[in-house]
């Protein structure tokens, strides 16, 4: 699969470099669930598994994920704020961290 991954995108051509970028960065979890397989022993259920997996597991960020983690840590603290709540509050929260980068990248 990596192959044919690799192949599709160098295929592309007449794109903006965003768009490649996008491209690249869609194809992450695609990779990650399919690494094992080879292209011709890719079937229907594997299609649908890949689906169903992308729709719960697949979108977790493995830095949110992480317990602790400063990205899971601001992300709680946004859930206990359903009325919302500001950077420069969040900033406060965790002072000496950089929530500003991390706000950017939980996005």
């Amino acid at each position: 699969m990596a192959e044919a991954y690799d192949e599709w995108l160098a295929g592309r051509r007449g794109i903006r470099s965003v768009t490649l970028q996008g491209y690249t960065h869609d194809l992450a979890a695609v990779r990650r669930f399919l690494s094992g397989k080879k292209l011709q022993q890719l079937t229907k259920a594997d299609g649908d598994a890949l689906v169903d997996w992308m729709l719960t597991q697949g979108r977790s960020s493995r830095k949110r994920s992480r317990p602790g983690s400063l990205a899971g840590r601001v992300a709680e603290q946004i859930a206990r704020h359903p009325e919302g709540i500001s950077a420069a509050n969040l900033a406060a929260a965790y002072p000496g961290e950089d929530v500003h980068t991390c706000l950017a990248g939980l996005l």
